[in-house]
């Protein structure tokens, strides 16, 4: 199976998505159904013990729909018994006007415009998807190509129903006012957004373009989130892996060595006197090299906490 590189890409990548979702034709979303049935879905959650305190690892989907909710109970089991909460970037951080600022600067051309940036046929086919989409050519003329190639990923998703709005960071951001819960993140709202700053013309270019190939095949958007909703971890990490086949620089950068930044700030949480709940990617948690992988390596035990448990193996 050719599975989309730029949609999984997204699962890493969810500062810009929530930054395209603010500032793209973006529309407010109906308020998502409450349910009391259980849901059709895993996720994928761990459990990790072996320091002072424990620490749940939520793998995440930044793009979801109203239907996904309620969320499994291991999830909410393990939010309930957490005094602390980290995500990737802190809350309200992408909603600093000093951030936004950076961003936009970041992704935008300086002298230049994006159809000189790119191939005479790339820029057809942007400009067909673009005319399709609703989104003229001369909002697209001021983006670098990744840019492009996101703004053009993160609207798939959101033309098959998948918003930031329904997305768990911004569930869990919700569940914690009143909560007395502190929050806080593993990085940068800039930080993330640089990554994209150190890809080549080329991959840009490459990510533009399979972004457009795939714009119109959105059985593969419901492929990558069904990874995550039926909790299969080697799927998911197996997608994840092919689908950097093409970028191996590009998956160290945006996997392997943030895994490996976030351990010390994790091995200190798990060292302190209070329960954590970490949301990051679920690309982050699965496979060799992933945040599960690299704490189990410093002799902390993480276990997967299945549907079944109901308890999330806490006494």
């Amino acid at each position: 199976m050719n599975f989309s590189r730029p949609l999984v890409f997204l699962t890493a990548w969810m500062t810009l998505t929530l930054f395209l979702s603010a500032t793209l034709r973006a529309e407010e979303p109906a308020p998502a159904k409450s349910s009391t049935q259980t849901p059709r879905h895993a996720g994928l959650i761990w459990r990790v013990d072996g320091g002072k305190s424990p620490m749940f690892l939520a793998g995440a989907f930044h793009l979801m729909k109203p239907e996904d909710y309620p969320l499994p109970a291991a999830y909410t089991q393990a939010w309930r018994e957490s005094r602390q909460v980290v995500f990737e970037v802190a809350p309200g951080e992408m909603e600093k006007p000093e951030v936004m600022r950076r961003i936009v600067s970041m992704g935008t051309l300086k002298g230049k415009k994006l159809q000189s940036m790119v191939s005479a046929d790339t820029w057809k086919k942007l400009s067909e998807w673009g005319a399709k989409s609703g989104t003229p050519p001369s909002a697209l003329q001021p983006m670098q190509p990744w840019m492009a190639g996101l703004t053009v990923a993160v609207e798939s998703f959101r033309t098959q129903g998948y918003q930031t709005e329904f997305g768990m960071e911004k569930f869990f951001e919700k569940q914690l006012q009143g909560s007395g819960k502190t929050a806080s993140g593993l990085e940068t709202a800039v930080g993330q957004i640089g990554i994209f700053t150190r890809i080549d013309p080329k991959q840009q270019e490459d990510v533009l373009r399979q972004s457009l190939e795939e714009a119109v095949e959105p059985e593969k958007i419901e492929e990558l989130v069904s990874a995550w909703r039926t909790g299969d971890e080697a799927a998911l990490h197996d997608r994840m892996h092919r689908s950097f086949r093409d970028f191996p620089d590009l998956e160290k950068t945006l996997l392997t060595d943030r895994n490996t930044a976030w351990i010390p700030s994790l091995e200190k949480m798990l060292q302190g006197d209070q329960t954590t709940f970490v949301m990051v990617g679920a690309g982050h948690l699965c496979g060799p090299g992933s945040v599960v992988d690299l704490l189990e390596k410093k002799g902390y035990k993480p276990v997967r906490l299945l549907p079944s448990d109901q308890r999330t193996g806490c006494g």
